[in-house]
């Protein structure tokens, strides 16, 4: 056919020769047959023109040249059908739905029946007193147990050894709630306490002005930085729960008792009213402002700004040709360049947001640079994560990804597992977790410290997200090498 179109055109018409010869070119080369762009074509209808009142018989010629084009060029495909259109967005309706329902049962799993299993938190109920006051607080505690919404209290009583190890004391009760294990708190019936009251109450009470000081009776030992929605809402209202109990059993049981037999002093019988309250230990205040911000909106900045940057970068470098054109070894220099530098950025940046914002939490500069440290490791490792997924599935689907990964990652921080299902221990895979592990370290200054467990898991997870996404940027560089596109994109019509 093109040989019949070249021997109809008039042998003068070289620029017309040339034009056909073009189009063809383009054509057989694959590219798009009507790729002349409006300047082309004028020009060349112009030139049409002008041959055709150069020579009589050009205007037919080119005629019969017009008709043999129209039979050569086919009308480009258009994609696919509508109907396989409409398919695809009705399936991807259904499926963001099905997304929005499957995330929002985890993060509300994780929420559901908490006080079923708060039992699982234990507080120990420690008499040191061995007196009328110690009892008063055990039986107290005891009156406690097995109750919904309330923690395990472990009774302890007066010079009991536990694990075969020396009669517990105060310092060991710190240490145990201190460490953050499976004991969340204590209330301890102080030494000497019973005597104190029954001097107050006899009148013969000696020094401290004379007067009865009732909260030397009971001292509370907690952790404000260990959760800190939990032991505020769970775990100190108990402990000032168990006290007042304590409290209304000594008054019946051993102080009315006394008003009624008589001989009692006025100052005596303000002791009997009023017996027992309690100083507290606060192991680690947690006197920020925006604490119900630290565990959700905070920990979605470091796995958004990532996203937003990731798609930033694949915008400007593929667009420019950068996968195409440069080698694989350069694309991965400037790669490691925006995942190491990007995510110190927003360590330092975190963690000047806490400083600002701290008010009273009693953080220094050695707490700023460990939360800088362990807030970049934490955007390094989102980088990793969402530049090899990004790599490999089409940039429609990453939405999808992102947001499951985020509410995800907020459902492991937000309230620990021993409150949530036993299912809910998956969390303990998920680097968040442990994030949030070294940061109650970094603000309890050393207290809760699972560190070995925590910067275990989250070197692991840095190493592994870093092979992943070298592994997605190889497939990726290497796909469009061959010319080939991701498989969603040929149905969808991605770049």
């Amino acid at each position: 056919m093109p040989s019949r179109m070249m021997q109809n055109t008039p042998s003068g018409n070289t620029e017309g020769d040339l034009t056909v010869m073009k189009v063809i070119s383009r054509t057989l080369s694959g590219e798009p047959p009507f790729g002349r762009t409006n300047e082309e074509e004028n020009r060349h209808m112009h030139d049409v023109n002008d041959n055709g009142r150069r020579e009589g018989t050009a205007s037919s010629t080119h005629g019969t040249e017009k008709e043999q084009n129209d039979q050569v060029y086919e009308p480009q495909s258009q994609g696919p059908p509508k109907a396989v259109l409409i398919k695809i967005a009705v399936l991807s309706m259904f499926l963001l739905q099905f997304l929005f329902w499957v995330v929002a049962c985890w993060i509300n799993g994780k929420l559901y029946k908490q006080t079923q299993y708060a039992h699982r938190l234990k507080v120990y109920a420690v008499d040191m007193d061995g007196g009328e006051v110690g009892k008063s607080l055990l039986q107290a505690a005891q009156s406690l147990n097995g109750q919904a919404g309330q923690p395990t209290w472990v009774i302890i009583p007066y010079e009991t050894t536990i694990d075969s190890r020396p009669p517990i004391d105060y310092n060991r009760v710190y240490d145990d709630v201190s460490v953050g294990k499976s004991i969340w708190g204590a209330v301890i019936a102080n030494e000497g306490a019973s005597t104190r009251l029954n001097e107050a109450i006899n009148g013969t009470l000696k020094g401290e002005g004379e007067v009865y000081d009732p909260s030397k009776a009971l001292t509370f030992i907690y952790n404000e930085s260990r959760y800190h929605t939990v032991e505020k809402a769970l775990i100190f209202p108990n402990m000032v729960k168990v006290a007042g109990i304590a409290e209304t059993v000594h008054r019946m049981q051993f102080g009315i008792p006394r008003i009624i037999g008589g001989g009692v002093t006025p100052s005596g019988a303000s002791a009997i009213m009023e017996p027992i309250k309690y100083t507290v230990k606060n192991i680690a205040p947690f006197a920020f402002d925006t604490t119900f911000l630290i565990n959700t909106i905070m920990f979605v900045i470091p796995t958004i700004s990532q996203f937003f940057l990731i798609m930033a970068l694949n915008g400007i470098f593929g667009g420019a040709g950068a996968y195409a054109n440069w080698s694989f070894k350069t694309n991965m220099k400037i790669r490691a360049f925006f995942a190491f530098f990007h995510p110190c950025l927003i360590g330092l940046f975190w963690a000047s947001w806490l400083y600002i914002f701290k008010n009273g939490a009693q953080l220094g500069t050695v707490q700023f640079f460990q939360m800088w440290c362990t807030i970049w490791m934490f955007a390094m490792i989102n980088f990793q994560v969402i530049d090899g997924v990004c790599s490999l599935i089409d940039v429609k689907w990453m939405p999808y990804m992102i947001f499951s990964w985020v509410i995800t990652q907020i459902a492991t921080v937000i309230l620990p597992n021993s409150l949530a299902s036993n299912f809910y221990r998956v969390d303990y895979f998920f680097p968040s977790y442990h994030v949030w592990g070294v940061f109650m370290t970094i603000v309890g200054h050393g207290s809760n410290n699972h560190l070995k467990i925590n910067l275990t898991v989250l070197f692991m997870w840095l190493i592994v997200a870093t092979c992943w996404g070298i592994f997605g940027n190889y497939t990726r560089w290497k796909r469009i090498q061959r010319g080939k596109k991701p498989a969603v994109a040929k149905y969808l019509g991605g770049r």
